[in-house]
């Protein structure tokens, strides 16, 4: 048998060493994070609006920020042809609404066991908020409902304005001294800080749904 060099036995011999050594020690790969936990804060945050931020919907609903206040809370004006001459409008604090004017309706929060922002953001799927409020109608007639948040998964759909990436919360909220009961299902994105559908229920109403036609955002 030819005589193999001795340079070259051990040049082998290092080659086994260090592909065993690399089999024993090299740790199997990560598991692939999820798209919540790779999401970056802007993300998941509490959406920050600017004014003249606006959405159109499929059903003529729609918002625009008329002005942005300290601690998040915002006011939007109402876009609808049949309330736009009303000058209804919404105020919230992050996503969640706290008054509103409606025709000739007045509703304004004046207790809330729980903010729910303090529990779902930053959103992870899983996140869910339970706390009761209580409503003035036109200042007089006091309305109680336990209400509910919760954040229940993530998708990516397409809408008339665009194909965005989502998180689905579902809303609940129960009046405690009648049988009304509503129910909102968003599909949330933070590129647009709202939502690009939403389906729902209010009461006895059939259900129904919109989705997002067109908006203008700063970023």
């Amino acid at each position: 048998m030819r005589n193999i060099p001795v340079w070259l036995s051990l040049a082998a011999a290092l080659l086994v060493s260090g592909c065993a050594t690399d089999t024993a020690t090299t740790p199997p790969p990560a598991p692939m994070a999820t798209t919540m936990t790779a999401l970056p804060a802007t993300e998941t945050g509490v959406p920050e609006y600017k004014v003249g931020d606006r959405w159109e919907y499929s059903d003529g609903y729609g918002l625009e920020v008329t002005k942005v206040e300290a601690g998040g809370w915002t006011t939007m004006n109402h876009l609808d042809k049949s309330t736009v001459l009303s000058n209804d409008w919404i105020q919230r604090r992050g996503i969640f609404t706290e008054n509103r004017k409606t025709g000739n309706e007045m509703r304004q929060v004046v207790f809330r066991s729980r903010f729910p922002e303090q529990d779902l953001f930053p959103l992870a799927i899983g996140k869910q908020s339970r706390y009761k409020r209580e409503y003035l109608v036109n200042g007089k007639d006091l309305r109680e409902h336990q209400t509910s948040w919760k954040v229940v998964g993530r998708d990516t759909i397409e809408v008339p304005a665009g194909k965005f990436e989502v998180w689905i919360l579902d809303y609940e909220t129960q009046s405690i001294t009648t049988d009304w009961y509503g129910r909102e299902r968003w599909y949330y994105s933070p590129q647009v800080k709202n939502y690009v559908r939403m389906e729902y229920q209010y009461g006895k109403a059939p259900p129904s749904s919109r989705v997002l036609m067109s908006h203008k955002v700063a970023p």
